[in-house]
């Protein structure tokens, strides 16, 4: 059980160093993040499509999948609830 309430813990922390200790978002905020990650997906997709004998470097993809990630924030309403 200690090791679940650390790694919350962690999460927690992570996220307030990430959004500056917000702790409510504007759906509008969100959704300009998602476009702007899937945006950079789609353009390094297509630079890979069109150059498929240029090395792709598997740190810049795994950077984006890193991004995506934190986009997991926790729903206003759920923050609400918690109140």
């Amino acid at each position: 059980m200690d090791i679940l309430k650390q790694e919350l813990q962690k999460k927690r922390q992570s996220l307030s160093e990430d959004t500056g200790g917000r702790k409510v978002f504007k759906r509008s905020e969100i959704e300009q993040k998602r476009r702007r990650v899937e945006e950079k997906r789609d353009a390094e997709a297509k630079t890979n499509q069109s150059d498929p004998n240029s090395s792709s470097n598997p740190i810049d993809s795994t950077k984006s999948i890193s991004d995506e990630q934190k986009l997991n924030l926790p729903k206003q309403e759920d923050l609400l609830a918690r109140r």
